[in-house]
């Protein structure tokens, strides 16, 4: 009998700090689950932003009803992200970025098997780096050391590599009724509805998305949908 397939298959969008939390989560559970594949897919919260996005602080106080609002915001996420080791820098966020570049940069790299989110979150909610620039997405990789040919990416980004697979995604997001990220989705080959839990949730709901999918769990979803 041929070995299961186990892929779990992870919806979000890299200006999105829900999702960032949610990848870190993962991160501390993989070796728990060593059995498992890994496929990040696309998914864009503010689609409509302009290319060159726009002023950050502008946006979200729009976005959330004003600077108070923005501000308790912003520190609840940061409060949260501190918990699992990341620092948040929301002063240093000059853009709302259009995040449909840094998504084929992702799927590019992926391709060849080379992890650039990290690379791209920490720039984003960190270190200030504007994700709708290309200049500054390929220098956040070299600082990062992502062992990426920059030269050879920007030539492919520049022919339209990696934008339908990211289209793909969103358009396959929609057919399952994804409205929201982060989202988990495990999907072992098996007959029957995949599990499924949406949100930054603990770790350990993660591990149990894992195992109860593995062990053939007959149920829909794990968990609850978390705070993001």
């Amino acid at each position: 009998m041929e070995p299961m397939t186990l892929r779990l298959e992870i919806w979000s969008d890299l200006a999105c700090p829900w999702c960032f939390i949610g990848h870190r989560r993962l991160a501390q559970i993989k070796a728990q689950h060593p059995g498992w594949q890994l496929q990040h897919r696309a998914f864009e919260l503010q689609p409509d932003l302009p290319a060159q996005g726009l002023p950050a602080r502008a946006f979200y106080d729009r976005k959330f009803g004003g600077a108070a609002r923005t501000e308790q915001m912003f520190a609840r996420v940061t409060e949260v992200a501190a918990a699992d080791g990341l620092r948040f820098d929301f002063s240093k966020m000059a853009k709302a970025p259009n995040t449909r570049l840094a998504h084929r940069v992702v799927q590019l790299c992926g391709e060849a098997g080379i992890q650039a989110l990290d690379a791209l979150f920490l720039g984003h909610f960190s270190e200030g780096v504007d994700l709708g620039d290309p200049q500054a997405i390929f220098e956040q990789l070299r600082r990062h050391q992502v062992p990426v040919e920059v030269e050879s990416l920007a030539a492919r980004l520049v022919d339209g590599e990696g934008e339908a697979e990211v289209v793909a995604d969103q358009a396959l997001a929609r057919r399952l009724g994804i409205s929201g990220v982060p989202l988990f989705l495990a999907v072992t080959g098996r007959q029957g509805p995949p599990l499924a839990v949406s949100g930054a949730q603990p770790a350990e709901v993660l591990s149990a998305l894992l195992t109860e999918a593995a062990a053939g769990e007959d149920h829909r979803s794990v968990g609850g949908r978390g705070p993001g």
